[in-house]
């Protein structure tokens, strides 16, 4: 997943997280966003246990979050907390429809495809 991760962060500079899930899951980490520095671009892959899922905004206040998972489940606690601790504040948490994973170990494959298919901006339902 780090790799792929840093593999779309170096072809697409400008979009903001992709950070690895390892150092995101510290409890002492955190974005450092100022109120001028907010990206227009953030996409982060999260490791909620068992399961990957992507958290973005593409446009928009940094308070409004999309998620898309592979299992079209609600938002986990977990998740909504790593957010919250990672943007430093509560944020509106909103879960996309997306195209639903056959395997039950293909989530990684997934969030890698909606993390792609966000920075290139096309329909997540066609990926």
């Amino acid at each position: 997943m780090i790799s792929g991760q840093h593999f779309i962060q170096k072809q697409f500079p400008s979009i903001s997280g992709l950070k690895s899930t390892l150092i995101i899951m510290k409890q002492t980490y955190h974005y450092d966003f100022s109120k001028d520095q907010q990206p227009s671009r953030f996409i982060q892959v999260i490791h909620t246990g068992n399961h990957w899922v992507v958290a973005s905004y593409i446009s928009g206040a940094i308070d409004e979050v999309t998620v898309y998972d592979s299992l079209n489940k609600a938002v986990s606690k977990s998740t909504q907390d790593v957010l919250k601790r990672l943007l430093k504040k509560s944020v509106k948490v909103f879960v996309v429809q997306s195209q639903l994973q056959v395997g039950i170990h293909d989530c990684g494959v997934f969030t890698l495809a909606f993390c792609t298919s966000l920075v290139l901006e096309v329909t997540l339902l066609s990926v």
